[in-house]
């Protein structure tokens, strides 16, 4: 069946690298806005507060179904509680480091949405990144950000050259042109 991490797709975010894009399957629901359903009764009040959780995959709620995540057994707790005026909303994504979360909260504050409090939950993400790439701050598959921007910076030969690297025919043809001894980016 679509349990929902099959049918979750990312789509590419300048800022932060990849943002999810809607899902609607039957454990995990992602909005229009690219952020993970928290199912919680309708916050009351005249003043309603926004509570923003962040992370990665744990927060997000990864093999999890929407109410069975962190940020929905929040909301759950401040109900049992009495507090009615808080809206959890889950903005973690799967892979996320401290830094594409601090972005994504400097990102929601552009667009005018301040919440009252923000929950940050990071540990592995953020060690995993810095021991892959040498030092903090990187994001998971940022070298193959990288080969799509390359690929738009390449000409007609270094394009040809680049697809060499697959075709016996184009390698037959870089050979005879010559163009064995020049750069891929010319």
């Amino acid at each position: 069946g679509n349990d929902g991490l099959a049918a979750r797709k990312n789509r590419f975010d300048p800022y932060r690298g990849f943002w999810t894009t809607p899902v609607s399957a039957k454990y995990v629901h992602v909005d229009s806005l690219g952020r993970r359903i928290t199912p919680q009764p309708p916050v009351t009040g005249d003043h309603p507060r926004q509570l923003f959780m962040m992370g990665g995959s744990t927060m997000w709620g990864f093999s999890a179904r929407d109410s069975f995540n962190i940020p929905a057994y929040t909301a759950l707790a401040l109900r049992e509680r009495g507090i009615t005026d808080v809206e959890v909303v889950n903005l973690a994504q799967q892979a996320f480091n401290s830094t594409q979360e601090a972005t994504t909260l400097l990102v929601e504050l552009a667009h005018g949405r301040v919440p009252t409090a923000v929950v940050f939950l990071d540990g592995y993400n953020d060690i995993a990144t810095s021991w892959k790439y040498g030092s903090p701050g990187h994001t998971y598959g940022e070298e193959s950000t990288q080969q799509q921007i390359d690929l738009g910076t390449r000409k007609f030969w270094g394009e040809l050259v680049g697809l060499g690297r697959h075709a016996e025919v184009v390698q037959r043809l870089q050979a005879a042109m010559g163009l064995n001894d020049r750069e891929p980016n010319v």
